[in-house]
């Protein structure tokens, strides 16, 4: 021990001695450990951490697969939900729930919107949460036409209603109908965890239309099911599959084909984060490689400068042992302040990956620099130490003590072996950011090229919001209807304002509603055959509003009334699959269930929109008239005339709604630009990440042959000097020093272009 204080002693002052040196090794190194740290931080919450429940291990959603295409769909029906809870024996619970939006109406205040889950009795006790205040849902409350319950978050409770403990059993005004406070949840809890955090919860069954409650075909939960103790997966998604097998007898119209599996809760969480987030721990880790031969390359500096002091010590007795201890010590001390100051860029780090990423990553909040953080954080630290301080090390302790000392005598410069190692950190440094800058720059023409993709309308200066009217106040289909009617009159009056339109759902924003059909004088479907498309309810004015090209037939206008023929205008895709080769306008087509079943004429043709993302190829879809399928939501599309205008468009819309009605709910206020540019913020999130990676990177590795060559050029001093007195013009001399950094440069080239042939190919 007393040996080792002694080292540590004498590493401090000989580092008190080179305060540059010193800096700007703890820099570096804070760098690329600060840098790891954050990024395993996030793969810590993300997929290294259990989910926050009693038994995370045995938690595994529901999906269906369509044998007979392949497609794989989320969400499930309610009869189907009702077969798989009761016929699985292998499962200790089974949940089915919704994403829902409703809003807390408190008379004479702004409608408050709320965001929350439908979900079934028994989520609460599989997921091993117990609520803070009152009680979970019982089985009688999640009965069709049962009394209104509802569960509130903690943030909820605390925002709203001021943490009063005498919530539970108040009636609140949630979604304009009365509803009971059961229970209050506390604050660390939070399902779904792949979403923003929900304001409540609400049993699924009395919320449910009839026709969800039991036909097959309506599609809309998600399901979450708990194992048995000592099943395994693959015996839960033995019995799953044998009860697809036989509600496909059963039920042929709509099982047919369809194959249900399981999938673990956490892997369906994280999805393809898990490969964008190696990679970035990847990226990182080769910025702490080039740290580490940078630091390297420094103390190989160093050493070949404490070459007689070595010897000396060698001289009087110290084994090679003792020099090589001494010297680790101090790099691990180095390593030490590297990592302590690292902790502290780490803890930036994470606060502005949290603030910058988007919206759909996953347990962001969760984000923290936890004792598996710190033990990574340590052993990193401790690891890297290592890594760059033995190599110099072992060359300074290795030296022929008399060469050494003529050398050291001489002031000729550091040996050969030292000056090849120097050479080939260098080359393994730009080797490194090359492959870091060859995967920046596909990632970025990657994206680009996503950028380029035609979305199928114009997103300049559209100005969006969702109007939402109570069914209290507007009971009738044509209460509704006339409202949208007056609001549309009102609105193209408005100054700044080109055209205005409506649409439910909007693009973009992830919500889609898919309705069966056949088509009028033809044979159904085959069993399993898609035969679906997805439904947009949009008023007259919506396609030219939009951008959207009208290539056959007509928009809909006002022949399109309630009471007349029914009609549809349908999308190239959806012509391009269903009518090959034919025009699809002047056909018929008949939806199956629903209020808006029946045949519907199609009276045109439109171009393609990519609802679900520009990555996302665009599905059939079939657009209806609001004045036929009167919806009490919808979005309000309008384009102002120019982008200064934009701002001033949206009160505006807003006071239109406030005439007629001011406690109808407005809300998600934003433009069309802001939604194309969230559909692909975690491409662009990622491109940044690994681009400023690669950009540290080769900073880096500038720096290394910068020092390369500047002590190069200071140890080659006297053959400089004796070369210019015989003749030698400064450009030679110049010509030289640049040949060999450029030896260097171009030999990492070529390593990082071997390294990167996968990439290139």
């Amino acid at each position: 021990m007393g040996t080792l204080i002694q080292d540590l002693r004498y590493a401090l002052r000989t580092m008190r001695k080179s305060p540059v040196f010193t800096l700007v090794a703890v820099l570096a190194l804070a760098l690329g450990i600060g840098a790891n740290t954050a990024i395993f931080s996030v793969v810590n919450a993300v997929l290294l951490r259990p989910l926050p429940f009693a038994n995370p291990e045995r938690l595994f959603v529901v999906r269906a697969r369509n044998e007979r295409d392949g497609s794989v769909s989320a969400e499930q029906s309610y009869p189907n939900f009702q077969d798989l809870r009761a016929q699985c024996r292998s499962c200790e619970g089974f949940a089915a729930y919704s994403h829902a939006t409703t809003f807390l109406m408190n008379p004479g205040e702004e409608p408050e919107r709320e965001r929350g889950v439908e979900t079934s009795a028994d989520l609460f006790a599989m997921l091993g949460a117990k609520p803070e205040l009152g009680r979970a849902f019982t089985p009688e409350e999640d009965q069709p036409g049962a009394h209104r319950v509802v569960v509130l978050s903690h943030a909820f409770w605390q925002r709203s209603f001021g943490g009063a403990r005498d919530v539970v059993g108040r009636d609140i005004p949630l979604g304009g109908a009365p509803t009971t406070v059961v229970g209050v949840m506390p604050p660390d809890f939070k399902f779904p965890v792949e979403s923003a955090q929900a304001d409540f919860w609400m049993p699924l069954a009395p919320l449910l239309p009839p026709n969800d409650l039991t036909h097959r075909d309506y599609v809309s939960l998600d399901l979450v099911a708990e194992t048995k103790p000592g099943v395994t997966p693959r015996q839960a998604q033995a019995e799953i599959e044998t009860i697809s097998r036989r509600l496909q007898q059963q039920y042929p119209e709509t099982n047919t084909a369809l194959l249900f599996f399981t999938k673990p809760l956490h892997e369906e969480l994280v999805g393809d984060l898990r490969t964008a987030l190696f990679v970035l721990l990847g990226a990182v880790g080769c910025v702490l490689l080039i740290a580490c031969a940078n630091v390297a390359n420094l103390l190989l500096a160093r050493a070949a400068g404490r070459a007689k002091e070595m010897s000396i010590r060698a001289a009087l007795g110290a084994s090679r042992w003792r020099i090589v201890r001494q010297l680790l010590t101090e790099s691990l001390l180095l390593a030490v302040l590297g990592g302590a100051l690292g902790l502290l860029v780490a803890t930036w780090g994470v606060a502005l990956f949290a603030a910058a990423s988007p919206a759909d990553i996953p347990r962001v909040s969760e984000i923290n620099l936890d004792p598996r953080v710190a033990l990574f954080t340590a052993a990193v630290t401790l690891l890297t130490g290592v890594v760059f301080g033995l190599a110099p090390a072992l060359q300074a302790a290795k030296a022929d003590v008399n060469e050494a000392l003529k050398e050291g005598g001489r002031g000729s410069g550091e040996g050969t072996g030292r000056s090849r190692l120097r050479g080939a950190l260098v080359v393994s440094e730009i080797a490194l950011s090359l492959v870091l800058l060859v995967g920046a720059g596909l990632l970025g023409q990657s994206f680009k090229r996503l950028l380029d993709v035609r979305p199928g309308f114009d997103p300049a200066n559209l100005v969006t919001m969702d109007v939402v009217l109570r069914s209290s106040r507007y009971p009738q289909d044509a209460q509704r209807t006339q409202f949208f009617q007056d609001f549309l009159e009102r609105a193209k009056q408005l100054p700044g304002v080109r055209a205005v339109g409506l649409v439910n759902p909007l693009p973009l924003n992830g919500n889609f509603e898919t309705w069966d059909f056949e088509i009028d004088g033809r044979a159904p479907f085959a069993p399993g055959v898609q035969h679906d498309a997805d439904r947009r309810i949009v008023s007259p004015e919506y396609f030219q509003t939009m951008g959207i090209a009208l290539l056959r037939g007509r928009a809909f206008d006002a022949r399109d009334r309630a009471g007349s023929p029914q009609v549809a205008v349908v999308n190239e895709t959806f012509a391009r699959r269903f009518f090959p080769g034919e025009d699809a306008v002047g056909k018929r087509i008949v939806l199956n269930g629903g209020a808006i079943s029946g045949a519907r004429e199609i009276v045109g043709l439109v171009g393609d929109v990519r609802h679900a993302g520009l990555d996302e190829p665009a599905t059939p879809e079939f657009y209806f008239p609001f004045t036929q399928v009167p919806s009490p939501r919808l979005t309000v599309v309008a384009r102002a005339a120019d982008a200064g205008s934009a701002a001033a468009v949206v009160p505006a819309l807003r006071g239109v709604v406030r005439q007629t009605d001011k406690e109808s709910p407005i809300y998600n206020v934003r433009t069309m630009d802001s939604l194309l540019a969230a559909s692909v913020a975690k491409r662009r999130f990622n491109m940044i990440l690994l681009g400023g990676f690669a950009s540290v990177a080769l900073v880096l590795a500038a720096l290394g042959i910068y020092g390369v060559i500047s002590y190069t050029v200071t140890q080659r001093t006297h053959e400089i000097g004796v070369r210019v007195a015989l003749g030698a013009q400064p450009s030679d001399v110049v010509r030289m020093i640049l040949r060999q950094g450029m030896a260097f440069a171009l030999a990492g080239v070529g390593c990082g272009l071997v390294g990167d042939g996968d990439y290139l190919a």
